[in-house]
């Protein structure tokens, strides 16, 4: 036996021990206290953004920019900076565990961030769609509008309408009138020439009979 392990060379085992790496937190990526102001994370955001930008050749790193900006996304939006101050939870190995994200949140999209300026915010170029209250609303007074132009549309062409009735049963009766008075008048004048011409004809036939 020990001449087996005089044959045999020591063998030593080395432990290698991994050093977890300490993330940090958004706070301390943009160098800020808990406290800071959504204008004081605004403005330290623009500050380190145009220095480590990978545009910038001598301070620029893309990692800690992409890391800047997740941090900067998280902290200016005043619910979910809450409720990380709170839980913990939206940053780093948390964020793919939370569960139950704040108001509001979207995942925010960072690859195309302008170096020199903030994210846009959710509220930008937000699309405002009308409500079906409103909607209907409109739509009542419209039809009320039309319907009232219709009304006194109608009101108008009615009038109209008996004036012209009323002058053409005005020129009827007068016509009439007219008519009935020529009538009596001629039909006078008529009795009146057929007495003459009779009384004619009878002196005539008288002066005829006495002549020898």
């Amino acid at each position: 036996m020990n001449t087996l392990l005089k044959g045999c060379h020591p063998v030593y085992a080395k432990r290698f021990y991994a050093s977890a790496k300490k993330i940090k937190s958004p706070f301390e990526v943009l160098s800020l206290n808990e406290t800071a102001s959504t204008a004081e994370i605004k403005q330290k955001y623009k500050e380190l953004a145009k220095q480590l930008h990978p545009d910038k050749k001598s301070t620029g790193d893309l990692a800690k920019f992409q890391e800047l900006v997740q941090a900067y996304e998280l902290l200016v939006d005043p619910n979910r900076r809450s409720y990380y101050i709170k839980s913990g939870y939206g940053w780093g190995t948390n964020a793919s565990q939370d569960r139950y994200p704040p108001p509001g949140y979207r995942p925010a999209s960072y690859t195309n961030a302008h170096w020199a300026e903030p994210p846009p915010s959710s509220n930008a170029n937000t699309t405002v769609y009308t409500n079906n209250a409103t909607f209907m609303s409109l739509l009542a007074g419209v039809v009320v509008v039309v319907a009232t132009a219709n009304f006194f549309y109608f009101q108008s062409s009615h009038a109209s309408m008996l004036s012209a009735a009323d002058q053409h049963h005005f020129k009827s009766s007068q016509d009439l009138k007219k008519a009935r008075t020529e009538a009596k008048l001629f039909g006078n004048d008529r009795g009146v020439k057929r007495v003459i011409d009779n009384r004619m004809k009878q002196f005539r036939n008288k002066q005829d009979q006495e002549e020898p």
